[in-house]
């Protein structure tokens, strides 16, 4: 379906329609692209569809079948088996080149925790975050970023240099979550590099500075998200700004490996390290930049990088399992939701999808 047709409606064209709706999705940055397509209508291209049916009679899609499947994709490739429609599952799981790695060496110098990373306290390669989403910066100075990483005793020590030319909106320090509004970092860590979901990581979000002046952090979507001074016990912060960049910033952390969800596996801890740029004042990102850029970087554990942890050996006795994920579910009630109630009376519709109530 060419997007250059014209909508009857509104006389613009249905690229121009896709654009409008895309930007209603504010939560997930989408209402910081341009409102208007700019691209000349003869030079749109096309929206692409199967087709299931053909004069009446159905027309049997290809089934290409891939493996082995990670447990999300198998179980949506089994779910398209039982309904009838195998070829929904062509190709749902997506070919990633290989993990980047890296090694975390022993500190020479053990970091202050205080937005300056000192060569002696981070002796290792630094690793170069790339685009993963969003408009790509115009230049380093746009957007950029490097992180090191360096280990004592049973710490880690993280430390991120970002560039950029605008700073977000400043959020007020009660207001630390949904960090991709703003300008932010987000550290992943899968302690022992084998999990399918982010319910046995650890994934600590940053802001650079807060309406109060300093940083402030938070766990997210992990195993137990929230602020951090109630999640993360033993994780400390820094930020400064940085050198010769407008409104560029560091992150420094200590992690203590002993607070993931599982012991460590030193030869295959995995860790995706992403920043998050907005330049804009109503909350909304506009580029992603991660270490390992494919796909869900932030979601999908298996695509993070492997950062061997050099001649540490963990603590004896602890947990090769992970501990349970801590997830509040009292926001899922709709009992207590207004908006759900309302509805259900104005519908009929009883709560959790019963009988319809007869009048």
């Amino acid at each position: 379906m060419w997007e250059g047709v014209l909508s009857r409606r509104t006389g613009t064209t249905w690229a121009q329609r896709e654009r409008d709706a895309a930007r209603v999705y504010r939560s997930q940055g989408f209402g910081s692209l341009p409102a208007k397509i700019t691209t000349p209508r003869e030079r749109l291209g096309c929206d692409w569809f199967s087709v299931l049916a053909e004069d009446g009679r159905p027309v049997r899609a290809e089934v290409r079948e891939q493996a082995p499947l990670r447990p999300l994709y198998q179980e949506f490739h089994d779910w398209t088996r039982k309904v009838g429609m195998p070829w929904l599952a062509n190709d749902a799981q997506p070919s990633y080149p290989a993990n980047p790695s890296t090694e975390v060496p022993r500190a020479g110098t053990r970091p202050r925790v205080d937005g300056v990373g000192g060569q002696d306290e981070y002796p290792g390669e630094p690793v170069t975050l790339t685009h993963w989403q969003g408009e790509r910066c115009a230049s380093d100075q746009d957007c950029s970023a490097r992180a090191r990483l360096s280990r004592d005793g049973d710490d880690l020590f993280v430390f991120v240099e970002v560039a950029d030319d605008r700073r977000g909106a400043v959020l007020p320090a009660e207001d630390c979550k949904r960090h991709w509004r703003t300008d932010s970092v987000e550290v992943a860590i899968d302690p022992r590099g084998r999990a399918d979901d982010t319910s046995t990581t650890f994934k600590a979000a940053f802001l650079p500075v807060t309406a109060e002046g300093g940083p402030c952090a938070a766990r997210d979507a992990d195993q137990h998200q929230g602020p951090a001074g109630q999640t993360a016990p033993g994780l400390e912060f820094a930020s400064a700004p940085l050198a010769g960049s407008p409104a560029g910033y560091t992150i420094e952390a200590r992690i203590p490996l002993g607070a993931l969800p599982a012991g460590v596996d030193p030869e295959r801890f995995a860790v995706n390290i992403l920043v998050y740029d907005s330049d804009t004042d109503d909350r909304t990102g506009k580029t992603r930049l991660a270490w390992s850029p494919f796909g869900s970087a932030q979601a999908d554990p298996y695509v993070w990088g492997v950062a061997r942890l050099v001649d540490y050996t963990p603590p004896p006795g602890q947990p090769t399992e992970p501990i349970p994920p801590v997830i509040p579910t009292e926001a899922a009630r709709s009992s207590d939701s207004p908006a759900s109630l309302a509805q259900s009376r104005r519908t009929g519709v009883p709560l959790a999808v019963g009988p319809r109530i007869r009048h």
